[in-house]
This record gives C-alpha cells, structure tokens and sequence, in this order.
C-alpha cells in the first residue's frame, strides 16, 4: 500500500507495515475514512495471512484457520469500536468467478479443485464474522456482514458452466452476495432491454443465495457497474437511470459505481498511469487517455452522471443496521434441502445469555459427533439420497437449542 497509495507528505501509514486486517484498519488513513460520516462500508478485504492465494485452501488446513481469525478479530474490532454509529461494514472479496477461474476465460468452467478451495476460504471468512459477531453480544446500532463476490451469472444461467453462484454459493451460508454486474448491466440495447438482463440476474442470485439472516432481497447488492462514459459516449445517462432505477426496484441495498477516478487510462505506449497521480505532472493522464470509468475526469471536472447518482447520497436512503444475533445454532454448512457432496462438511455453533458447554451432530437421529466446545466444523460421510441432520447445543442453565 506504501507504492500503491503513497504519503503526500503527512506521514499517514504507520512505519511498520501491518500484519493483520485489524492493524490495517487501526492505520490512521483508514481511521479517518471510517469515522467519516458515511452509514455504509463495503470492503474489498483480503487476509494477510493468505492474501489472495484461494488454491491453497484446497489442501491447507492451517489457511482456512489463519483466515477465520483475521476476519473474527476484525468483526470484533469493528463492532467495539462503531457500537452505536449506525454504521454497516461488508466484507467482500473481488470478483470471484475470475478468481475461481484463474483467468479470464468465460468459456471455461472452474476446476472441481478451485470450486473446493474457494468454498473453503469462503466458509472460513463467514465463520470468522459470525463467530466475531455473535461473541460481541447484544451490540446495537453497529453491523458487520460477509458477503461472497459473483461477476459471471450468465455464464451459468445460460450456458451450464461451473460458476461460483451455482457451485459455491450455496454451501456458503454468506450473510450477503455482492455482485459485479458488468455481464448484465452492459446488456442489451436500450432501457428496456438492459432492465430486463439485469432483472434475469438478479433472480438467479436470489434463488441460489441462502439468507441466514433474513435479510430479504437486501441480502444482494451491486458491488460494481462501469459506464465507460468515454468509449459509450452515448449510453452513460440512459444505463445509469435503468441500472439505479432496476436495483431499487428489485430492493437491493445498494449499487456502486466503478468509480470515483478511472484506473484504466494508459499513456501513448499503452502503459498504465499509477494509482493517484498528481494533476499538473507528467504522469498524470488527461482525459481522452482513460475509459471514462469515473465520477471526477483527470482534469477535475465531474462525470455526467454525478446530477443522476447525487439523488441517491442521503442519509434518508441508507438503512438501518440489522439487529443483533439471536440466542440459537447458526449453521453457516449445510443449507437446508441443499443437495451436498457425500463427504459434507458441518460448520455450526451456538449463543446464548449463558456459556455454550456443548455441541453434538446427529445424522439421522444417531449421534455422530458431540464435544464440549460452543462450535463444531467436521466432515460428515454420507450415502447417496435423504438424510436428517440435526446441531443442537447445550448452555450451563440446561437449556438445549
């Protein structure tokens, strides 16, 4: 972040670079973005500990274990710190069809091994959240939610490739999915059109999606459309207008845009410009050298869109947070009625006003597997066909949930 993101002669970054997603946010330019006004965060965050390298998960016990603490310690971190703000935090990961594929082949499918690894870093981050967020307590006023990132909906619904909303999705338990919507937002020809490949999506999420959170069609939100306002001179006001209109129609908590500065322009030998050039210098770009993904041009003036978007950027429009977890089991693997692979993976626990002093797993009304810890994550051999699975967990005052 030091080359990427440098000082302008304050001294921001600390001296020492973290070593965790909570120091990282302790650093003193994410604190002022964090204490801004805003009601909403949606975090692209990836793990120190594993960084983006999902392909180890398919083998490595330790990562998953690695990335459920990074992720539980700032779960718990934002909520003792924002309780009482109002303030929403989602934490996502990019695009995770192209990480899936390792590649930007759409004709291809992702392999049954990446489809292993990304369910099981993605099972590791949401058990690090909801564990942070249940052990945090009755907090009000404060949320942190996971989300999975799917970009290639189509690729799927029309074409039966490997996808990760088909192939990951639902074994996830993700409090949310966030959705980069290039695939239908950039659809069709016209308002009509465009709104209806986008409404196509979003079904298609939203019958794949578990809620655990009861969360409704707010469980989905687009994380990313581009309007490209250079290279599509003409369709920049008409896609934004269908793209806002069609996400709130459908009561998704939100759409961004990508995004404030363009990170796409390239000089003369087709080089791109660094992250945060400054104006007046020679590696700044002008305007006709990016693709015109921006709200502010090189030269300082607004996109075309800001009147449309600024409608939008009320407190009036943000919602609440959700409230706090209820005394219970989360199961956050499997989904109910899913159909699972004969080796399934359980990842369950339990809360409650009293200490957890037991969890145990049934599997057709025979107990397979009790300890005597509030949590369990085991693997479960089944046969082919119908199977009962009950999580149950006992608290010190006898109580059984």
């Amino acid at each position: 972040f030091r080359v990427l993101y440098p000082d302008r002669g304050d001294h921001l970054w600390p001296d020492q670079n973290p070593t965790s997603l909570v120091q990282l946010a302790q650093s003193a330019p994410f604190q002022s973005v964090l204490q801004m006004p805003f009601r909403t965060f949606v975090i692209t965050a990836f793990s120190f500990a594993n960084a983006d390298q999902i392909n180890r998960f398919a083998t490595d016990t330790n990562a998953a274990a690695a990335e459920e603490r990074e992720f539980y310690d700032l779960t718990k971190y934002l909520y003792a710190t924002f309780a009482g703000s109002g303030k929403t935090f989602i934490l996502k990961h990019w695009e995770g069809d192209w990480a899936g594929l390792q590649a930007f082949d759409s004709a291809a499918d992702i392999s049954p091994t990446m489809i292993s690894a990304m369910t099981n870093w993605l099972v590791a981050r949401q058990k690090g959240v909801s564990l942070g967020r249940n052990e945090s307590g009755n907090v009000q006023g404060v949320a942190v939610l996971n989300a999975v990132e799917v970009n290639r909906i189509f690729d799927y619904s029309k074409c039966g490739l490997r996808r990760v909303i088909n192939k990951v999705v639902p074994f996830v338990q993700a409090d949310m999915v966030t959705y980069s919507s290039y695939d239908s937002s950039l659809s069709g020809t016209d308002s009509t059109s465009e709104a209806s490949a986008m409404e196509q999506a979003f079904s298609v999420i939203n019958s794949l999606t578990p809620d655990p959170l009861a969360l409704g069609s707010r469980r989905m939100l687009i994380s990313e459309y581009g309007l490209f306002e250079n290279e599509l001179p003409t369709e920049t006001i008409w896609r934004t207008q269908t793209i806002l209109s069609t996400a709130k129609s459908a009561g998704l908590l939100g759409a961004f845009t990508w995004q404030v500065f363009d990170n796409e322009c390239r000089d003369a030998d087709l080089n791109y410009f660094p992250t945060g050039s400054v104006q007046n210098t020679a590696i700044h770009p002008d305007n006709s050298q990016c693709r015109g993904l921006w709200l502010v041009r090189p030269d300082g003036s607004e996109s075309t869109v800001v009147s449309l978007l600024s409608p939008y950027w009320s407190d009036a429009s943000a919602p609440p947070p959700p409230p706090a977890p209820e005394t219970g089991v989360t199961i956050l693997s499997p989904q109910n009625g899913a159909t699972v692979p004969t080796n399934l993976r359980v990842v369950a626990f339990g809360t409650s006003a009293y200490p957890i002093i037991a969890s145990a797993v049934y599997v057709d009304d025979v107990l397979f597997l009790k300890n005597y810890t509030n949590s369990v994550d085991t693997y479960v051999p089944l046969s082919a066909g119908w199977h009962h699975l009950v999580l149950q967990a006992w608290d010190s005052a006898g109580t059984v949930f």
